[in-house]
């Protein structure tokens, strides 16, 4: 079965565990994750995103036929309708995942993470949910005895392209805060705390 790298389009961030290995309600082997939200008018009207979501679709389908000789007429696949990822306990659709295609991948290897100028991200605070980003990624089909058969996507490496509205509403403080006019000056110029 070959290895077969795939580039995705642009997608919103989603749940990124990118610097440290999680399991998933406390169950399963730790993996570095992240869901990706696409979204279908942008795949659809920008010629470039809708060459790398072709791309991406026939990579899972590849990734079928190479494990069974052909397309399973009826197998998991990869992608999510974004109006089911659904919060537990309250019902409600995750924000920003609405009428969103959505795309979970995980790699029990760190992935790397650059900035937009290809510089490594090394603070957790500058990757987060509802920024912009591309990655390379690969498709991987399996089989299990209850679960059936399926497609699932590994991720490799991911590149911040831009910042965006955070899921948790959190702000920063250069948002929240504006100078106070006089204050620097009046701080420079007072010694007599230090005399």
């Amino acid at each position: 079965m070959a290895f077969i790298k795939v580039f995705t389009p642009k997608f919103r961030v989603s749940f990124p565990d990118v610097f440290k290995a999680t399991q998933i309600n406390g169950q399963g082997e730790p993996k570095f994750r992240i869901s990706m939200i696409f979204d279908p008018a942008t795949l659809k009207d920008d010629a470039d995103q809708q060459e790398k979501w072709e791309a991406l679709k026939n990579s899972a389908k590849q990734a079928a036929v190479d494990k069974w000789g052909k397309e399973p007429a009826v197998y998991k696949k990869p992608w999510k309708d974004g109006n089911d990822m659904k919060n537990r306990e309250t019902g409600a659709i995750y924000d920003g995942h609405e009428d969103k295609i959505i795309l979970r991948c995980s790699t029990k290897e760190r992935p790397g993470l650059l900035d937009a100028n290809a510089d490594p991200i090394l603070e957790q605070s500058e990757f987060y949910g509802g920024c912009y980003a591309h990655a390379s990624i690969n498709f991987f089909a399996w089989e299990h005895p209850t679960q059936g058969k399926g497609v699932s996507a590994g991720l490799l490496n991911v590149q911040k392209l831009e910042d965006g509205d955070t899921f948790s509403g959190k702000t920063s403080a250069t948002d929240d805060f504006a100078p106070i006019a006089g204050m620097k000056a009046e701080a420079a110029s007072d010694n007599s705390l230090f005399e």
